[in-house]
């Protein structure tokens, strides 16, 4: 939530990361500006192709002993369609009929020996690589959501480049690959198969592939209007943008 909030039990105070503007009402037109998607995809400059998963302000950031350290103002989930190798599944074309088949690790009672499944005869062994030279093979590949966390922290101003560094890396220390993320998107996309990009495998192959543990992106942004500082926290991976409204 935004406006008056109560801290005594983070670790903000006793580090001295806390920011005195987190109660003003500046720092609240920042935060509640970003919870309106249209605005932050064009702030974000995010194409149509990148949709919303999720929304969250004020999300506390712990140690692994779940003491608070601080409070991300924003957290910001978005993904989009790509296409990734599936490499546990091979497309093979017969040398000896032509035939395009689908080979993987245990079908047909085979680990590593390649038959056609249309004329039977033997077409490689994905063990020696030798025995694949000159034979025409590719890894499936199956679409998946790319998932991006932006971490978004709101400053009416910017009193010190070094104090807001040093609350952002702290915060930094803290974040491992599945913290602060939506559970949600395990079962993203599932309901409705329409968002299906097309595929050369069956859907049955690739269902799981909306599922994520961890972003597969994460960014920092600072959202300011004082944008002083901006390539010095360019050099620490850190983007500064000003609000547009």
């Amino acid at each position: 939530m935004t406006g008056e909030k109560t801290r005594g039990t983070s670790l903000e105070k006793l580090w001295k990361l806390d920011d005195p503007e987190l109660t003003t009402p500046k720092h609240d037109a920042l935060v509640l500006s970003l919870l309106n998607w249209d605005y932050t995809k064009n702030l974000l400059s995010l194409d149509d192709e990148e949709f919303l998963i999720s929304i969250k302000s004020e999300v506390p950031i712990t140690t692994g002993r779940d003491f608070i350290v601080g409070y991300a103002d924003l957290v910001l989930h978005t993904a989009r369609w790509g296409m990734r190798d599936f490499n546990s599944a091979i497309l093979f074309t017969c040398p000896h009929c032509g035939d395009v088949f689908r080979f993987r690790r245990g079908d047909s009672g085979y680990y590593s020996k390649v038959v056609c499944l249309k004329c039977g005869k033997d077409v490689c062994n994905i063990d020696n690589k030798e025995s694949m030279n000159g034979i025409l093979h590719q890894p499936l590949r199956y679409p998946c959501l790319v998932v991006t966390q932006f971490i978004i922290e709101c400053k009416p101003t910017i009193r010190s480049f070094g104090e807001t560094l040093r609350q952002i890396k702290t915060y930094r220390q803290y974040i491992t690959d599945n913290s602060l993320f939506d559970n949600s998107l395990s079962v993203y996309g599932l309901k409705d198969k329409s968002k299906y990009p097309k595929c050369e495998m069956k859907r049955n192959d690739y269902s799981y592939s909306s599922y994520h543990n961890s972003p597969d992106k994460r960014y920092w942004i600072i959202l300011s209007p004082d944008v002083e500082y901006s390539d010095a926290f360019a050099n620490e991976d850190i983007t500064l943008i000003s609000p547009t409204i």
